[in-house]
């Protein structure tokens, strides 16, 4: 497996990014909109097409609606009755004034740096992937729901103070009234609707409600998991041994190839300063397995999460502004250099047995490349009294140092055994690819491997077997032409689109092509006289991938990716 490639190139494959200028455009509007520039007497009519640029005021008439998008491709939908001021706008900072009226905000993720903030007559909020709907009361009040992401909302008293509240998280509401008394609370049923209706200037009525039915779906999925993402850094905090402030954070609830519910939450962190890590969390309430070519043997399982981290070093100290890093490659050109790659994918559902898939790779000064020498570790980690938790022995392995290939397979890290994990070689001779041959983003794949590179006895011959697809936020598998035809901004493409990968250890056995490959998973194996248990309960990983972050981050990372490139 290339490391880097998987676990970044997902995300960033839908991401693109062009030189923003520093203008609001009204991409949409229908009835009467009007825009006011700074110092200006008059307003005018904004029609499609119309710029907007810092200190400009817009507002929609008792029949207008408005569409804005901003340079970071944040997007403002103007109900009827409503005046919106732009006060800042520039490369690196949004900030806007609802006087009056209901709007509804998409914000993609922003770069480090990077500020969306909205106001009303009461509140100052800064808003990061976010999507969710703003109301300015006539009263003074102040009303948020929250489809998804997260706002983290400060109240604004008379005098212009500022009193931190509580973050409001997706499938919430926050109501604030003039005299600063809030309440917060999950969206009732109203309020999903409310929210969830399609905002886009020119629909009919009965075109919204067509458009709101198709998303029922989403609603319920709203609702769902609004509980989830207060228990989202607190497993990022398990995963990890030192945690900054993420650079980037995501999320996203959507239904897998399977038909399963999913939430998906990631963080970029950076460790320590020579480190930079990804953390993908996927959550389903159940997990049912209905698509793909491998066999599955895990069954139906309840609240299954599955992990993917991936870990990249470098040689020297990265600046702590991801912005700053295309310079400082640059100046660095031939100095700097990753030292490793470390990708631990981990099927977490059993909190004292993870099934755990591993590839680490070396940086070869002789290429200038990360190198993984066709090694893969996987087995199921368990608590051992003698050593450490499950949930230890992933925290070591996801740093990528210290481990040792040992004899017949076994792994040492930092010097103690890892019971039930072990290494294995590649057989180069034996790759098996397939596709779908119908123009489906989906295909499939093995590879041979040889339990501690012993190619004598056939208990220790597996196969490593690999689905990946593409599939849109409803589960649907997605057409090629669908990526490469399509009209739609990137961050429109990546916030309708996921990927899902699966990974399965099997047999082997006696045939041909694919049918070499067992429907029984690789379990019992002797590795220096014990018997390891690699796979016990027949698990599969299952992993969702979304492009939010890679959306984010690659106006800071594409200057330097032929660097980090294997």
């Amino acid at each position: 497996m290339n490391t880097f490639a998987v676990a970044l190139g997902v995300m960033l494959s839908f991401a693109g990014a062009a030189k923003a200028a520093d203008k609001a455009l009204v991409t949409a509007a229908d009835g009467r909109v009007e825009i006011k520039p700074r110092g200006a007497s008059d307003w005018a009519g904004a029609p499609e097409g119309a710029q907007a640029v810092e200190g400009t005021l817009v507002r929609t008439s008792a029949d207008g609606r408005a569409l804005l998008v901003f340079p970071d491709k944040s997007r403002v939908w103007l109900k009827e009755g409503a005046l919106l001021e732009i006060s800042k706008l520039d490369r690196r900072a949004a900030e806007l004034n609802l006087q009056a009226g209901s709007a509804k905000i998409h914000v993609p993720h922003l770069r480090e740096g990077h500020n969306f903030i909205i106001k009303t007559g009461n509140s100052r909020t800064e808003a990061r992937s976010a999507e969710f709907t703003v109301a300015a009361k006539p009263d003074g009040g102040t009303e948020f729901h929250v489809l998804y992401g997260r706002l983290e909302p400060r109240l604004v008293s008379a005098e212009g103070k500022e009193l931190p509240l509580s973050q409001v998280h997706q499938g919430m509401a926050l109501s604030l009234d003039a005299k600063g008394a809030q309440e917060q609370a999950l969206l009732t049923r109203e309020q999903e609707i409310r929210a969830m209706e399609d905002w886009q200037p020119g629909y009919t009525q009965e075109q919204r409600v067509e458009r709101l039915l198709a998303d029922a779906a989403s609603r319920r999925e709203l609702h769902n998991y609004a509980r989830e993402a207060n228990r989202t850094q607190d497993m990022v905090q398990s995963l990890v041994t030192s945690v900054r402030e993420a650079d980037f954070e995501a999320g996203r609830t959507l239904t897998d190839a399977h038909g399963n519910l999913v939430r998906v939450d990631q963080r970029l962190l950076r460790p320590d300063n020579y480190s930079l890590q990804i953390i993908n969390l996927v959550k389903r309430p159940s997990y049912e397995h209905s698509f793909g070519y491998f066999a599955y043997n895990g069954g139906t399982v309840e609240n299954r999460l599955d992990s993917l981290q991936v870990r990249l070093k470098f040689n020297m100290s990265l600046p702590d502004r991801l912005d700053s890093w295309a310079g400082y490659f640059k100046q660095n050109q031939g100095a700097i250099h990753p030292e490793y790659s470390m990708m631990v994918a981990a099927n977490q559902t059993g909190q004292t047995s993870i099934f755990t898939l591993a590839d680490l790779a070396l940086y070869d000064s002789s290429t200038g490349l990360l190198d993984d020498n066709d090694y893969v570790y996987f087995g199921t980690l368990t608590d051992d009294l003698a050593h450490d938790t499950a949930y230890a022995q992933l925290s070591k392995i996801a740093k990528g140092t210290g481990i040792t290939n040992a004899a017949g397979g076994a792994v040492l890290v930092d010097g103690s055994l890892i019971n039930g994990f072990v290494w294995a070689k590649k057989d180069q001779t034996s790759r098996l690819t397939s596709d779908s041959g119908t123009g489906k983003l989906y295909r499939y794949a093995a590879d041979k491997y040889y339990i501690g590179n012993d190619t004598s006895d056939p208990a220790k011959s597996v196969w490593l077997g690999a689905e990946a697809l593409v599939i849109s936020n409803s589960g649907q598998l997605k057409n090629t032409t669908d990526i490469t035809s399509s009209t739609k901004d990137p961050d429109t493409l990546a916030r309708e689109n996921a990927a899902e990968t699966m990974f399965y250890v099997k047999q082997n056995q006696a045939g041909s092509g694919f049918g070499q490959v067992s429907g029984t998973d690789a379990n019992a194996v002797t590795v220096g006289g014990n018997t390891y248990y690699l796979n016990p309960q027949g698990r599969n990983l299952d992993l969702v991938l979304i492009p939010d972050i890679g959306l984010a981050a690659v106006q800071n990372l594409l200057p330097t990716l032929d660097t980090l490139k294997k």
